[in-house]
C-alpha cells in the first residue's frame, strides 16, 4: 500500500513533502506497515477522524542509514 493509499482521501502535498521520501516511497510505506502493526500511528482513513473535520499532516523525509541498505525516515514536526 501506497503512502496515497493510506491516506485515500487526504490531499498529499509535494511541495512540503521532502525529496527523500518522494524518490523513496516504499521505504516510507515500510515504515508506516511497521508503526501501524505496533500501534504506533493510527491510520489509514477513510474520512478525517476529528470531529472539526480537520487535520494537519506533517512532511517526511528519508535519509540513507549509515549501512546503506535502508532508509532512516524522518517526520517533520516543525
Amino acid at each position: 500500500m501506497s503512502i496515497r493509499q493510506m491516506v485515500k482521501n487526504f490531499p498529499v502535498s509535494n511541495d512540503r513533502t521532502h525529496k527523500g521520501a518522494l524518490e523513496f516511497p516504499d521505504a516510507v510505506t515500510r515504515y508506516f506497515d511497521s508503526e501501524i502493526a505496533c500501534g504506533a500511528v493510527a491510520g489509514p482513513f477513510d474520512t478525517v477522524p476529528f470531529s472539526s473535520g480537520k487535520m494537519a499532516l506533517s512532511p517526511l523525509n528519508s535519509v540513507p542509514k549509515s549501512d546503506r541498505t535502508e532508509r532512516r525516515i524522518i517526520l517533520d514536526l516543525s
